[in-house]
C-alpha cells in the first residue's frame, strides 16, 4: 500500500520533509551506483529502476511538490 502524498489540499510540505526526501533519494543512487561497480553496470541499472518505481521516484513527486509550493510563495 503506497503512503498518501504529503501535499494535498490540506497539508502545506515543509523543508523537513524536502530534506528527507532528497536524503532518501541521494542514499537509492549510491546504494544502485555502489551495485552498478561491484555487481555491473546491467545490476545498477536494474536496481535504479526498481528503486525509481517502488521507492525514490515518489520521493522526487513529492520534492517537486514542494519546490513548486515555494516558487510560487
Amino acid at each position: 500500500m503506497r503512503v498518501p502524498s504529503r501535499i494535498g489540499p490540506k497539508t502545506t510540505p515543509g523543508l523537513g520533509d524536502a530534506i528527507d526526501d532528497l536524503c532518501d533519494v541521494a542514499a537509492d543512487l549510491q546504494v544502485a551506483r555502489w551495485f552498478a561497480e561491484h555487481r555491473g553496470s546491467a545490476v545498477g541499472a536494474a536496481l535504479l529502476a526498481w528503486g525509481f518505481d517502488a521507492h525514490w521516484g515518489q520521493h522526487l513527486r513529492e520534492l517537486k511538490g514542494y519546490l513548486h509550493c515555494r516558487m510560487r510563495e
